[in-house]
């Protein structure tokens, strides 16, 4: 029984080896996109205020809106920042929405009210198309005309995914 599945997992390694030596769409690409995107992911967890969601959600998109963008150190750094931005807006989200609803909670709509207005701005500023043009001005002339085109790949990607889950009944998650 063990001979047998030995046999089986070889055979399947081979045969997906096989297709991407011989050029299978979408293999090769995918197991590359897998390695690039873990890639982003370890990086992203290094971040202070990170969590998971945010992790996952900005991991594949990273990999693909870099995809061919060589940073020089600087410019790692310059990205490395405007990406801790980004977290540390998601927590101060966090922290408006908790105030929010403790005001609304003590009857002080003013301060709900006021707080609202800060939320609105955040969540502004947090939506993907926001951020991603405020990490493409780390970029050179040059490298940004490659980020634009990932970026529509993106954008076409994450589309078409929304798209298939209101289909099948799904929500399409906000920045929250």
């Amino acid at each position: 029984m063990r001979t047998n599945q030995t046999r089986w997992n070889a055979l399947g390694l081979a045969v997906a080896s096989l297709l991407c030596l011989i050029g299978a769409p979408g293999v090769a690409e995918e197991t590359e996109a897998a390695q690039a995107g873990a890639e982003w992911k370890a990086h992203l967890e290094g971040f202070a205020g990170v969590d998971e969601k945010g992790v996952d959600f900005w991991a594949p998109r990273l990999e693909i809106l870099f995809d061919g963008i060589e940073l020089g150190p600087e410019q790692q750094s310059q990205l490395d920042t405007k990406l801790a931005q980004l977290f540390a807006d998601r927590d101060k989200l966090r922290d408006q929405m908790e105030q929010r609803d403790s005001a609304a909670a003590e009857g002080n709509q003013e301060g709900a009210k006021h707080y609202e207005r800060k939320i609105e701005i955040t969540r502004t500023s947090l939506k993907p198309i926001n951020r991603m043009e405020q990490l493409r001005e780390v970029l050179s002339e040059q490298q940004k005309s490659a980020y634009d085109l990932n970026r529509a790949r993106v954008f076409a990607k994450y589309r078409k995914a929304a798209a298939q889950r209101a289909r099948a009944g799904g929500k399409n998650p906000g920045v929250r």
